[in-house]
């Protein structure tokens, strides 16, 4: 009896090990800190789900795909991501439940040989905007339905378009490169009409001006602010600004690689990822880039978080 109770002890520290494997403990992680990310600490590129107030990380997708760019549902009970072949000849934008199951593919992503294709869910739920490219060569976001309709394209066929990111109101912002200079951009695709050229109507606002590039806007869930990645300072740094382009200022301002910001639920906090510890992994700040705090030991490439919404997974 001694033994087998030795051994279930024995069983239940190894179960508690590998769940805590990876994963740093943060003081100021709430249960509600929960974020999907992409690595390859697996050995392959899988979509992770990390618990950060209870210090748990889970393989949420299995196999020889590369599965990346995860977005929440805005009632957190679904992720979206991009899979690609084994071989990079197909890759889809697949929909599955929060703990990997029901998995169900609605579109496909040409990507282009860019893969760094972002998904954002729509504030009702409703659609999933995404980008891939078409026959012309160049990369659009496309606005897909999750009853898997027919996508269509709401940028224009001119330059790359990349990181679609919603406002709690229905605008879209998002990288684009129509000529040279990569900026941020803000539309509305309710009022988007879609002529036979695919030129939306109305234009997009550009709201950076610089001639560097600004990339990956992440528009907070407040709609206050917009947080995006510059390399005006001349490294790959996290920034801050309004809706309309104003109030712009630096929340990190390091010489290494800061990029893919994400926000809390709350609007207080941002997740990024950073190389300042080695490997590139997940980090937390305050809003005013205070109390930057690593979620994860350095050991592998992590990237592309996403902050679940709402409370805890049911």
């Amino acid at each position: 009896m001694n033994r087998l109770f030795l051994s279930l002890m024995v069983i239940c520290a190894l179960v508690c090990l590998i769940a805590l494997a990876g994963a740093v403990a943060v003081g100021a992680a709430a249960q509600t800190d929960q974020i999907a990310f992409d690595s390859a600490r697996s050995g392959n590129t899988d979509i992770f789900l990390l618990d950060a107030g209870r210090s748990m990380l889970a393989r949420l997708t299995l196999g020889d795909t590369l599965d990346f760019s995860p977005a929440w549902s805005p009632s957190g009970q679904q992720l979206a991501y991009i899979s690609l072949s084994p071989q990079r000849l197909e890759s889809s934008l697949i929909v599955m439940n929060w703990d990997g199951s029901q998995r169900r593919a609605i579109a496909s992503v040409h990507l282009n040989g860019i893969v760094n294709s972002a998904l954002a869910w729509s504030p009702d739920g409703s659609q999933i905007a995404y980008t891939t490219s078409d026959g012309s060569g160049t990369q659009g976001v496309y606005l897909v339905d999750l009853e898997g309709s027919e996508p269509y394209r709401v940028t224009e066929s001119r330059g790359n378009v990349f990181s679609p990111t919603w406002s709690p109101g229905g605008q879209l912002a998002f990288a684009w490169s129509p000529v040279a200079n990569t900026e941020i951009y803000v539309f509305s695709p309710q009022l988007v009409e879609m002529l036979d050229s695919h030129t939306p109507d109305p234009a997009p606002q550009r709201i950076t001006s610089s001639y560097y590039t600004d990339t990956a806007p992440a528009w907070s869930p407040d709609g206050e602010w917009i947080a995006f990645v510059s390399d005006r300072a001349g490294s790959s740094d996290v920034y801050l600004m309004r809706p309309d382009g104003n109030a712009l200022h630096a929340l990190t301002d390091t010489s290494d690689l800061d990029t893919n910001p994400t926000w809390s639920p709350d609007s207080s906090r941002l997740a990024f990822v950073s190389n300042r510890d080695g490997a590139r992994t997940l980090y937390i700040m305050n809003a005013d880039g205070s109390s930057v705090q690593r979620l994860l030991e350095a050991v592998s490439e992590d990237s592309r978080p996403a902050w679940r919404p709402g409370g805890p997974l049911s």
